[in-house]
Order: structure tokens, then sequence, then C-alpha cells
């Protein structure tokens, strides 16, 4: 599944609404990427996260969510989660140490957990 199979309620599909990104990868690795996209990439991972009957497995919808909200946050300067900076600091952990997360993602999620402020105890940047 990808961009150009999703589709938001009743719709088009995201790539007739946002042309130049047919995929996931396209739009989380765009120096630019459209932040309605962003958002709609997340509210789609989210709710087929824990979705049983998602054709999408929970693990990479996992990930979608987190990569979206951080190059919406990095690269758009704009907060679209209600987690805070340790929740998310975990997600962003968890979806590292995942083995089939691809390089260029888990670079991607690398750079935004170094980005994050340190609020741990001891912790440093």
């Amino acid at each position: 599944m990808d961009l150009a199979e999703a589709t938001v309620g009743n719709s088009p599909a995201l790539t007739a609404v946002f042309p130049g990104i047919q995929t996931f990868d396209e739009l989380l690795h765009s120096p630019k990427p459209p932040i309605d996209l962003l958002k709609s990439v997340k509210e789609f991972a989210k709710t087929n996260r824990d979705h049983p009957a998602s054709a999408l497995p929970g693990e990479i919808a996992t990930v979608l969510y987190y990569a979206s909200v951080v190059v919406a946050r990095w690269r758009c300067g704009e907060a679209i989660t209600t987690l805070n900076d340790d929740e998310l600091r975990a997600g962003i952990e968890w979806a590292i140490a995942e083995p089939w997360v691809d390089d260029r993602t888990r670079l991607l999620l690398s750079e935004a957990l170094k980005a994050l402020k340190p609020t741990r105890p001891g912790e440093r940047q």
C-alpha cells in the first residue's frame, strides 16, 4: 500500500490532491513536504495502526505515524501530535531499533532523535 492507493474518507486518492508525491518514501524524504499531506498520513497511520481489518501491518503504520510527525516538526516547523518529547523519543527509538526499517528512514528518525532536547537526567544531546 502506498499513497496512490490511500484515501481519506470518501476523498479521492491522496496523490490526486497532492500531485508530484506518489509514495510515502517521496513524502517523508521531500525537502518541502506538504503539511496537509503529512497530517493526512499521520491520521491514516493512526487509524490503521490497531485496526483489525487494516491491510497495513500495525508496525508499519506506527513507523509511518512517527515519521510523519518528525518530518512535520523538523521540515515544516509544525507539531502535528500531542505527544510530548519523551513519548516521541520512545517511539522514535522503537522505530530505529526495528530491523526492517529502511536505512533512509532510520537516518531520518535518528536525526530527529538528536534534535530532541534531552529531558532525562544525565542525558546529553
